[in-house]
Formats: C-alpha cells, sequence, structure tokens
C-alpha cells in the first residue's frame, strides 16, 4: 500500500511485524469495495489467510476510531483485523440525497 499504516505487529514482543494488507483498490490506490455507487474504504491487518475480525463502528464514525495498536492486539492473536469508514464519512463515498424538488 505504501502509506499509513505501512508495518504492524510489534516485533519487539516476539511477533512478528505484518504488513497492512488489502484486497482491491480504487484507481487512487486506496483500498475500497463497492455496491453500486457507494464505495467504501477500509484497512485490512495481519495476514490474508488468518480468520477475518471486522471492527465495525457507529454511525457516522471512521475507521480510524479503531487505533493501529487496537487492530495489531487481534493480528497478534492470529486474526485478520478489517476496520473501514461509514458510508458519508472520511474516506468513503458521500452521497448527496437531497429530497426531489415537487
Amino acid at each position: 500500500m505504501g502509506s499509513y499504516p505501512a508495518m504492524l505487529g510489534d516485533a519487539s514482543r516476539g511477533g512478528a511485524a505484518r504488513e497492512c494488507l488489502t484486497i482491491g483498490a480504487n484507481t487512487r490506490g486506496m483500498p475500497t469495495t463497492a455496491n453500486g455507487a457507494v464505495s467504501i474504504y477500509y484497512e485490512a491487518f495481519g495476514a490474508e489467510e488468518d480468520p477475518v475480525l471486522l471492527l465495525v463502528n457507529g454511525l457516522g464514525s471512521q475507521c480510524i476510531n479503531f487505533k493501529v495498536e487496537f487492530c495489531n492486539k487481534f493480528v497478534d492473536q492470529g486474526f485478520r483485523a478489517v476496520r473501514f469508514d461509514n458510508r458519508d464519512v472520511g474516506l468513503s463515498s458521500h452521497l448527496n440525497l437531497d429530497p426531489p424538488m415537487r
């Protein structure tokens, strides 16, 4: 990915540092997944073959609410942690849902 976060894990505690892995990327190089016009930004931590733990924020929250250190705690336990920005916040798509004029 080449940007934040580049390497995860704490080698000083005997754990192997693990790269932040992504599944897909849009044309700007950010990892996203899409459904129709909605594009959701996400970051995945840990090895692709590890069981996935999806970290779900409350309404209107960005993925950065789950700090890298928090995600690393799951990676150190053998999970692949995935955090994401909800729709209309952060790096996910923002929709204009104004009601039609009558």
